[in-house]
């Protein structure tokens, strides 16, 4: 294959994935607005797990390990 033909098929392949994929979804049962919904949930709960870790977690785990190493 030439460079040219194959730089034609990825950019055939790049244009026509994302109608790919959400036909694909959709036929799965689960449309886009709630592909949406569920990744937001996703995302929304790995930032508060985050959060909590960084906040509460981290500091409580280390005033622990202080208080051990003092003792």
């Amino acid at each position: 294959m030439t460079q040219t033909t194959e730089q034609s098929i990825v950019e055939t392949v790049t244009k026509t994935s994302p109608p790919v994929v959400v036909s694909g979804l959709a036929m799965g049962g689960i449309s886009i607005n709630e592909w949406v919904l569920i990744l937001t949930a996703i995302y929304t709960a790995l930032q508060v797990f985050f959060l909590l870790r960084d906040k509460v977690y981290r500091p409580w785990k280390e005033k622990k390990d202080a208080a051990a190493k003092n003792a």
